[in-house]
């Protein structure tokens, strides 16, 4: 659906992911995450996909976390954000199947501690 914060289709053995918050350039949110692990768990359990490609909708494939999402989280005293609420998951690490990115525009990251740091 076109309304899925996460658009999700299989066709010749390949997943698209599709992060659909195009009027916020797709930036990161705790809904978006949990939508998109949802989706790689789906795409890395069904045997009919080879690869998982992840794109973004609209303009740009992601300028990191939304401002709206970071005002809401508090800080640890050590200039880092952290949202107690939340804890590592790690699917993108979890799946066999490829992951491949078709992406456009903007673009950035963050490490969740305890996915990929060995803790």
């Amino acid at each position: 659906m076109a309304d899925d914060i996460v658009m999700y289709e299989v066709a010749d053995r390949v997943a698209l992911i599709t992060w659909n918050r195009p009027d916020r350039m797709n930036s990161w949110t705790t809904a978006l995450e949990d939508a998109y692990f949802d989706a790689l768990v789906r795409a890395g359990g069904d045997p009919e996909v080879n690869v998982i490609v992840v794109t973004g909708a609209g303009r740009g494939f992601c300028p990191g976390a939304d401002m709206a999402f970071l005002q809401g989280m508090e800080s640890d005293g050590d200039d880092n954000l952290t949202d107690t609420g939340r804890r590592p998951v790690p699917a993108p690490l979890g799946t066999r199947t490829p992951i491949t990115g078709a992406h456009h525009g903007a673009g950035a990251g963050a490490v969740q501690r305890g996915v990929g740091e060995g803790g």
